[in-house]
């Protein structure tokens, strides 16, 4: 696999200190500081397209961003990203939000790491993704889940994240893994189903 598609996964395994951060400094001072961040990367992007050169977020750029990606909306990965993390901690309760949080940053880097590294049997609803990656991202989606929430929930949030995640969608999945999975499990607990 090429380094560009490891670093751009490892980074966003990174993400999964967001909760732990939160634990340290609350979730509504984690809430302003992604905030904060979303506006500075969209304010850089802006001017990335605009062609002035600002060092580091070039780099970044060059370095985390595909191609395509990078001619149309430079940073789209990173914005969805951070909004991705947004979103579950305003509206889900703290170990959902937490949870749908680590699915989105380790099963999802698992499912391309293992998937593009590893994956030899395709998914036939979807032949760009493999059978190797989906198993990838079922466990650590569940492994990660059992530290926030009950044994059942978590099993249920990593087979939704999975499933979510191997779906082709043309909505970023950095948005639709934690809001579909952070939905289901409010339901089922707001329901007393688990």
């Amino acid at each position: 696999m090429e380094r560009l598609e490891t670093g751009r996964q490892l980074f966003h395994a990174s993400g999964a200190i967001v909760p732990l951060i939160a634990c340290v400094i609350g979730v509504t001072a984690t809430l302003l500081l992604l905030s904060f961040l979303f506006a500075v990367i969209l304010s850089l992007s802006v001017t990335y397209r605009r062609g002035v050169h600002i060092p580091f977020f070039h780099l970044f750029i060059d370095r985390f961003e595909r191609a395509d990606v990078r001619e149309k909306f430079p940073g789209k990965g990173a914005v969805y990203y951070v909004i991705g993390m947004i979103l579950p901690l305003l509206f889900f309760e703290e170990s959902i939000a937490f949870t749908c949080i680590l699915i989105t940053c380790l099963g999802d880097a698992g499912s391309t790491l293992v998937g593009k590294n590893f994956g030899t049997h395709r998914i036939p609803y979807n032949t760009r993704k493999t059978i190797e990656g989906s198993f990838a991202c079922l466990v650590l989606s569940i492994s990660a889940a059992a530290t926030q929430v009950p044994p059942e929930l978590a099993m249920v949030a990593g087979t939704t994240g999975t499933l979510v995640e191997s779906l082709p969608l043309r909505v970023d999945d950095n948005l639709t893994i934690p809001l579909i999975v952070g939905t289901t499990l409010s339901a089922l607990t707001g329901l007393g189903l688990v």
